[in-house]
């Protein structure tokens, strides 16, 4: 599908950079208090960006947020794993935007990817993919993605 992301290798070839859709477009200002001595972004910084464009998507889908990330529907969706690659700095009042890809869609988890760039469609300058499941918030145990949640992860 147009709208599954391609690991950062492929970020370099305009043809794989010509077909991607992002799902959702997150704006955000890297600030002083981000930014370690060296004066770029602390590292785990990314995952923050990452989780704040996940959410504003998550709400722009159209999605109740306690019930999504509250648990208020007797169902969670934690992460199961997160990783990140580096390939340039943020640096403390530049401004960037996180551009959030669907890359995997399970029976019970979906697979989110990330990438910072200066403006749309540009090298990354991080990759973040985040793996979420559901679960049952009374016994912890996976469950099926929800039918209401399929068609946002389709």
């Amino acid at each position: 599908m147009l709208h599954r992301a391609l690991a950062v290798s492929n970020t370099q070839n305009p043809r794989y950079v010509a077909i991607m859709k992002a799902l959702h477009r997150y704006a955000f200002t890297v600030r002083f208090d981000d930014a370690d001595p060296a004066g770029i972004s602390y590292f785990s910084n990314v995952f923050r960006f990452q989780h704040a464009a996940y959410e504003d998507w998550v709400v722009a889908s159209g999605l109740d947020y306690a019930a999504w990330f509250l648990g208020a529907r007797g169902y969670g969706v934690p992460l199961r794993s997160v990783s990140a690659e580096y390939a340039g700095p943020l640096r403390p009042g530049q401004s960037y935007q996180l551009e959030l890809f669907l890359e995997r869609t399970g029976r019970s988890s979906f697979t989110l990817v990330g990438h910072i760039v200066t403006s749309p469609g540009a090298t990354p300058l991080a990759v973040i993919r985040s793996t979420h499941v559901f679960i049952d918030t009374q016994s912890g145990q996976s469950i099926e993605i929800p039918d209401f949640a399929r068609p946002l992860l389709a």
